[in-house]
């Protein structure tokens, strides 16, 4: 069989190209383009207003890991302080093999320099219960998400 010939070489080709563009897209892509995308999911996974300040980045080999900077999560209104995440940066860094078997395996989340903000209100609720959007409980994305460790890097709390 003659090299041109053979299904091999094409397969080769595309894997090739594939990995490639895999490794190219993330500094191709505008991530911030996706920002209201990323805070409206957030907002829907914590119940609280997400706000992301800084740049959004992705990188996808050779561990596929999503970095936001300057995120804010916000307390319920009757609370003293705004805000109870403000976090410098934000790290997900995530399994490769997970999300070629359909999950999403988040070895850690990394928060660096997180400012806390915990109280109890006058209702006796804690600001630090978050309860996600009913459409996030009843869908089965959260079934395919598993989480392993979260770091708080230079935290304080107020």
């Amino acid at each position: 069989m003659k090299l041109w010939k053979s299904p091999a070489l094409y397969f080769g080709i595309l894997l090739i190209l594939l990995v490639s563009g895999a490794l190219v897209a993330p500094y191709v892509v505008d991530w911030s383009r996706y920002r209201a995308d990323i805070e409206e999911f957030g907002t829907k996974l914590t119940g609280r207003g997400v706000k992301i300040e800084g740049p959004i980045s992705v990188r996808l080999f050779p561990w596929p890991k999503l970095s936001v900077e300057k995120v804010r999560v916000a307390n319920p209104a009757d609370a003293s302080a705004p805000d109870l995440l403000a976090a410098k940066l934000i790290e997900l860094r995530m399994s490769l093999a997970g999300l070629f078997n359909g999950e999403i395996r988040v070895e850690t989340i990394d928060l660096v320099e997180p400012v806390l903000s915990f109280e109890r209100l006058a209702t006796g609720q804690g600001t630090w219960r978050i309860e996600p959007a009913s459409g996030m409980i009843t869908g089965k994305l959260l079934e395919h998400v598993r989480l392993d460790q979260i770091t708080l890097r230079a935290g304080r709390s107020t």
